[in-house]
């Protein structure tokens, strides 16, 4: 049986309430992917006994000068994952609403509700840092996640 989706309601407790990020971060050579990519997976603390896991990507380098990010708040449940809050930089995305809007390489934002799940996306109102772990911490806010770690710098060049 496929696990219960969250609700819009639940979503809005999730992202209220305040959760932790207490180890470090290393990003890494993502394994199995195109070589130009990092990322890094961390479990996300919290009081809610809600299973939270923060995934980072990060494009090393961008053909059009335009590196991706993304950071996705996952919720994990009866083991499927739900994607309920994310940042994309520089990606791309098309609305699985009516007006099917894009963005083309644009940063936006997705924020699960009731009618598209993670289907739906806006283009936020601040300014949103290049730099990945600007980005990130920007993220963490948003999210009402205290970060008492450390992140080491995104790596800038695949080995070989």
């Amino acid at each position: 049986m496929p696990a219960a989706q969250p609700t819009g309601a639940e979503v809005g407790r999730i992202i209220d309430a305040e959760k932790r990020i207490s180890g470090n971060i290393d990003w890494e050579h993502t394994p199995n992917h195109n070589a130009g990519w990092a990322s890094f997976t961390v479990i996300v603390e919290n009081d809610g006994g809600w299973k939270l896991i923060l995934y980072g990507n990060a494009q090393l380098a961008a053909p059009d000068n335009l590196p991706k990010r993304s950071y996705s708040l996952v919720l994990r449940r009866d083991g499927q994952n739900f994607r309920v809050f994310a940042l994309d930089v520089n990606g791309s995305h098309r609305n699985k609403t009516a007006d099917h809007k894009r963005w083309n390489h644009q940063t936006h934002k997705q924020r699960w509700d009731d009618t598209y799940a993670d289907g739906f996306a806006y283009t936020p109102d601040e300014s949103i840092p290049e730099e990945p772990n600007d980005a990130f911490l920007e993220f963490c806010g948003e999210c009402n996640i205290v970060f008492t770690g450390q992140i080491g710098n995104a790596p800038t060049v695949n080995p070989a």
